[in-house]
């Protein structure tokens, strides 16, 4: 693990042990507020997804053998918020025979299924 200093961000850095679903990730907070600013994920993706989700026939997922995973952080408030925030419809929709979709503002998203059994 690496800890440091980046202008006005702190940032952790971690690295995996090769063979494990994740290679690396990041972490970087502002260093004043201690918010988190972005996360990224560094992701091999026959570990994470299973062998039998990337290699199964007929399979159009956009799935390749490393993919990242950014988390940005933004527009923080203080104050009171409805649970409407958490509604699963606003960002997937559940298709027929275990299909996912994007929703909304998020139509052009690709979802990775992590787990076959979902």
């Amino acid at each position: 693990m690496l800890v440091r200093k980046e202008g006005e961000q702190d940032l952790m850095s971690l690295q995996f042990p090769p063979g494990k679903p994740y290679s690396r990730m990041e972490i970087r907070a502002d260093s004043r507020t201690g918010y988190f600013k972005r996360i990224d994920y560094w992701v091999n993706t026959a570990l994470a997804a299973g062998k039998e989700m990337v290699d199964r026939p007929g399979n159009s997922s956009p799935y390749q053998a490393q993919g990242k995973m950014e988390i940005v952080f933004s527009g923080y408030q203080n104050g009171h918020f409805d649970e409407g925030v958490f509604k699963e419809d606003k960002f997937f929709n559940k298709l027929a025979a275990g299909r996912f979709e994007p929703s909304g503002r998020y139509k052009d998203y690709h979802i990775l299924l992590a787990s076959s059994n979902l």
